[in-house]
């Protein structure tokens, strides 16, 4: 009789047990923050608040400095008809509202603040996203044990999770809310859903596939690339394209109903664009000039091999994963072309945004969706050295090595030896295999663009000052208040990622009783639109002419063609004189 081991039965106890371990520690108190906060505010302005359009947008504010910590708010943009629209769809409220009626009972019966932001609601919160990635790597496995053996979906387990940026990314800094834990699910469950269709055809198995890819779509509606799966997948159709196109024909009422159950998920999210905004689609991001998507010119270098954030540097077995799914046709057959065009459109997608490498995180967070159908690639190629012991002991012994490799950079980013958003190629290798950062990696990183940045160059000896503009007399009037504009491309200024921008100047106030009436105003434009304003007040003493210096960190620049602008402003009611006025711009010399 033969004993049937469960490997991945097994594996998958002890990666849930890891992350119910790291969760538990690297949980944050305030995981209803910055983005998540964002995801999250429909929920109390609807259901707390009454207030779904933000007509009183300050106290949304003020609620959410009082809980975060910092008057940064960015969630939602007021609008000239006195509304203000949510900075991110839906999809993540609907999928936090279990959590958030745990919260609001347990707020009542403790006593606590019902706002939906005291603490029994970031505790039910918090839980809830440790749940949901225990579930998906629950549903990760059923997925892999539909289409490969107990064992290799055991070391497919192991190798993805271990292997690749998921722990880091959905464990630590209190990114368990964020949506890529849900989705990474998501597209487990989806994958499982599209089989079983296929299998059989009928309402039951319609009806979750299509609430699904709604509630996909109106998480991120990039992603859109998910409906790929279920539209071009054949595999395990009798006929190839033909017979998918006859099953087409024959379950025709239910492909219609696939369309309307995506319709009726998405239409909430219409209905509240158009009772805010007063239109069907929003497109507008926020309204910032500084990200958006870039059609014609995306970052698929940047995302896929850059040492700040590059997919395959920091999850070099994704690229294994795609290498595996030449052997796909042979093992899985029906299955390339869905999972070949998922990837790619999620790829495209996530280069074509203006700030590809998304905040600090570990390696390109936007593409642990994608883990699932990389697993597909990975398992098809062991599958395939499987029976020969030669190749499969060189395949598992190049998984080892990933899956080390990979665990030891978790580490180092946990550690904040490898740093979420700055490091370089010199930086990387400089503290490859460290456990601490050797002297002088600092330096070797991009610029840090913390606040406490913007007021002194760092390692001053690596930059190299030119003047753009100097010598300049100006007499600012009350009706004349603002002084000749600078503008440039920046790639004229210099090809690096940054510069220094210093002001130097001596300055005449005339009028008492304001002591900051100049500005010094910096900004980029792209494609006609400011981002990246900065404005610095000196203080003077009227009557006397007072030395002015200010130093200018320049932003992230979103295209190469981006022109840099500065200018003086006078707010005072009579006039101001500035002589000797000098313009520098701070280089990196040794890039």
């Amino acid at each position: 009789m033969k004993i049937h081991r469960p490997y991945s039965l097994f594996t998958v106890v002890a990666m849930s047990l890891l992350i119910v371990v790291l969760g538990w520690t690297g949980r944050t108190p305030r995981p209803l923050a910055w983005d998540v906060h964002g995801y999250y505010l429909y929920l109390p302005q609807a259901l707390i608040h009454d207030d779904l359009a933000l007509h009183d947008l300050d106290s949304a504010k003020a609620r959410y400095q009082r809980m975060s910590g910092t008057d940064y708010f960015y969630q939602a943009q007021k609008l000239k008809n006195g509304n203000a629209v949510m900075k991110y769809t839906l999809g993540m409220s609907v999928a936090y509202l279990p959590a958030f009626a745990v919260g609001h009972v347990a707020a009542k019966w403790s006593g606590a603040a019902t706002d939906g932001l005291s603490t029994p609601y970031q505790t039910a919160l918090g839980l809830w996203s440790l749940l949901i990635s225990l579930a998906g790597v629950w549903l990760f496995r059923h997925m892999l044990l539909r289409f490969f053996s107990d064992p290799v979906a055991a070391i497919l387990l192991v190798s993805v999770v271990l292997g690749s940026n998921f722990l880091a990314n959905v464990l630590l800094e209190g990114q368990g809310l964020m949506t890529h834990n849900f989705l990474f699910a998501a597209y487990s469950s989806l994958i499982v859903l599209c089989d079983r269709w296929h299998a059989r055809p009928d309402w039951k198995r319609m009806l979750p596939l299509a609430l699904l890819c709604g509630w996909m779509v109106l998480v991120r509606p990039t992603e859109v690339v998910c409906l790929f799966l279920p539209l071009l997948w054949t595999h395990g159709v009798s006929g190839g394209w033909r017979g998918k196109l006859a099953l087409l024909g024959q379950a025709w009422a239910q492909v219609l109903g696939f369309g309307l159950g995506l319709a009726l998920v998405f239409l909430p999210q219409m209905l509240y664009w158009k009772t805010v905004t007063g239109q069907w689609l929003y497109l507008d991001y926020g309204g910032n000039a500084g990200e958006g998507f870039d059609w014609a010119n995306p970052h698929v270098w940047e995302v896929l091999f850059s040492y700040r954030k590059g997919w395959w540097v920091y999850t070099p077995l994704a690229a294994i994963g795609l290498a595996g799914m030449y052997w796909m046709p042979k093992r899985l057959d029906g299955l390339i072309l869905p999972l070949a065009l998922c990837l790619a459109g999620s790829i495209y997608l996530v280069s074509s945004w203006s700030m590809w490498w998304y905040s600090i995180s570990f390696g390109q967070r936007a593409l642990i969706p994608m883990l699932p159908l990389l697993a597909l690639g990975l398992g098809s190629l062991l599958s395939a050295q499987w029976n020969h012991a030669l190749r499969r002991g060189l395949v598992l012994a190049c998984l080892t090595l990933l899956v080390l490799l990979s665990v030891f950079q978790n580490l180092q980013y946990s550690q904040g030896v490898i740093h979420g958003s700055r490091m370089t190629a010199a930086a990387y290798w400089r503290v490859f295999g460290r456990w601490t950062a050797p002297a002088a990696t600092e330096a070797l990183m991009l610029v840090d663009r913390g606040a406490h940045c913007q007021d002194s160059i760092p390692f001053p000896h690596l930059y190299a000052a030119q003047e753009l503009t100097h010598g300049a007399h100006l007499d600012l009037r009350a009706g004349k208040k603002y002084g000749p504009t600078w503008s440039v491309p920046f790639s004229s200024v210099t090809l690096q990622d940054h510069a220094y921008l210093q002001v130097n100047a001596r300055i005449r106030q005339h009028s008492p009783g304001m002591n900051r009436p100049l500005s010094a105003n910096f900004h980029f434009t792209h494609r006609g639109r400011p981002y990246g304003f900065r404005s610095i007040r000196p203080l003077l003493e009227p009557g006397a002419m007072v030395p002015f210096e200010a130093l200018h960190l320049s932003a992230e620049l979103r295209a190469p063609a981006d022109s840099l602008h500065f200018f003086l402003q006078y707010h005072g009611p009579d006039s101001l004189w500035v002589e000797d006025f000098v313009l520098r711009a701070h280089t990196r010399t040794d890039r």
